[in-house]
């Protein structure tokens, strides 16, 4: 059967190391290796290159499709659920900052750029089964969130008004508080145990 996506997964929700990750591979070996043209044909030689000597001391093995395993942490459905509700909300985000960013160019979304990749790393935590998480989703829901709105706000890329503003603000707190709260008290001790993190 056809197995769709890289070669070696990922094995993180984390929006952050899923851009970043393959710069992190490749500085790893510009700096063990010896050869300064080595130093400078990592970033530029054909994918998956590696200079011999860091190739020959720090092998990656390849990939055995037959053996592939998904990345896929064991979390509480309810927690699951509740990660694609706050995900719907960030596509309609995604959707919005579009529109400011074409109506009033890139430092106007600054600030719901920096909001939506909280709420992204926030959703990937949760995913992955880490246990600070749902404490960093309830302060990202309850004080940055608000405050990302007052900032989009105060900024005057929006037709709001400030009791608008903040009653959308209030609101998403509270209804997101609550499925929050509701998620992580439905999630069993069994489960708290066998997810890493």
């Amino acid at each position: 059967p056809v197995v769709f996506g890289v070669r070696k997964p990922l094995a993180s929700w984390n929006p952050f190391w899923a851009n970043l990750q393959v710069y992190a591979y490749l500085w790893f070996d510009a700096v063990r290796t010896r050869r300064w043209q080595d130093k400078l044909g990592v970033w530029f030689g054909r994918t998956g290159w590696r200079p011999d000597d860091v190739a020959a001391r720090w092998p990656k093995p390849s990939s055995d499709l037959n053996a592939f395993q998904r990345f896929d942490p064991p979390v509480a459905a309810s927690v699951r659920r509740y990660v694609l509700g706050q995900f719907m909300v960030a596509v309609f985000q995604v959707l919005w900052i579009g529109i400011v960013f074409a109506e009033h160019g890139a430092l106007a979304v600054l600030v719901p750029c920096l909001v939506l990749w909280l709420q992204l790393y926030a959703l990937g935590s949760l995913n992955e089964g880490r246990r600070w998480a749902a404490r960093f989703e309830a302060i990202r829901v309850s004080v940055l969130t608000p405050l990302g709105i007052l900032a989009v706000f105060l900024s005057d890329v929006t037709s709001l008004s400030a009791i608008q503003a903040a009653a959308i603000a209030v609101t998403y707190a509270i209804a997101s508080l609550a499925f929050l709260f509701l998620a992580a008290s439905s999630s069993t001790t069994t489960d708290a145990e066998t997810v890493p993190g």
